[in-house]
């Protein structure tokens, strides 16, 4: 017999949960083949509060697919935080798995989707030029976050940023300015592994003393050498983080300029912690 998909859709509706409005297109349905429960959206939009004070989604679309090895979804669209001295606004994208790799294609509002997913258990959540302001200074990046457990089932995070800027100014002065900030730090229950890089420059009022150059702080409180490698943005950003409790700053082309004197120059600052009586560094001997 044929394969049969039962599915119903709303569009242009609302759905009220404990007073909240969310408004979008719905569809539900269930996979003739697999018998997955499958739900789609889009065009959702809600506001949490009001949108001079509160968190909206806006433009919101995406899927759920709930099977017999677990849930994936993919969800996709614009927050809008405004709170008073703080805004945030960024397209972000939500991906899930709690099972088996998923490649399957959804069809609903006259449209197909094609959703695709690597094996799970993990949740990541990222955005591309996502903005933060808060008391007028403005923070932006590509911004990936992951939490995912290894196959001894232990959580690990990774936090990941690129196409970093900042600008801190006094009047229509800079004071501060940040670029092509990047950066990768991996967290789990018993360290914090990463590296942070950007080009800085700064000048004091007046132009008597300024500094610039490309710097970097590298960390690792843990005794294994941590290895990364993630997508953010448009770009992929390695981390190589040498084994040992180590916290090092590093300075390339840097340059300090004081009352007509510069002084150039890279510089490396490091503190480590060597191995001790059990041969492993980072522990209490």
């Amino acid at each position: 017999t044929a394969a049969r998909t039962t599915r119903f859709e709303i569009v242009g509706g609302t759905l009220s949960v404990l007073g909240q409005s969310l408004s979008g297109n719905f569809s539900v349905g269930r996979d003739g083949v697999s018998g997955d429960l499958v739900i789609s959206a889009s065009a959702v939009q809600a506001w949490l509060g009001g949108a001079t004070s509160g968190v909206g989604i806006l433009g919101a679309s995406g899927t759920v697919v709930v099977g017999a090895t677990g849930v994936a979804a993919s969800l996709s669209g614009t927050v809008q935080l405004n709170v008073p001295g703080v805004s945030f606004s960024s397209a972000l994208r939500l991906d899930l798995n709690t099972g088996a790799a998923v490649d399957t294609t959804v069809s609903a509002f006259g449209s197909s989707t094609r959703l695709v997913l690597a094996a799970g258990p993990y949740i990541r959540l990222s955005g591309t030029a996502a903005s933060l302001t808060i008391g007028g200074v403005a923070v932006v990046a590509d911004v990936s976050i992951e939490r995912r457990r290894t196959v001894a089932g232990t959580p690990v995070t990774t936090v990941a940023i690129s196409n970093a800027s900042l600008t801190l100014s006094a009047g229509a002065t800079t004071i501060v300015r940040v670029t092509d900030g990047e950066g990768v730090f991996v967290v789990d229950a018993t360290s914090t592994a990463g590296r942070l890089s950007a080009t800085v420059s700064v000048t004091v009022p007046g132009g008597a003393v300024s500094i610039g150059g490309s710097f970097a702080v590298e960390v690792n409180t843990g005794s294994r050498q941590v290895l990364a490698s993630v997508v953010v943005g448009d770009r992929v950003v390695d981390i190589d983080v040498a084994a040992g409790a180590v916290l090092r700053v590093v300075a390339t082309g840097a340059t300090v300029t004081a009352f007509g004197t510069s002084l150039h120059g890279d510089v490396l600052v490091e503190r480590v912690r060597t191995p001790g009586a059990d041969s492993t560094a980072g522990t209490d001997d």
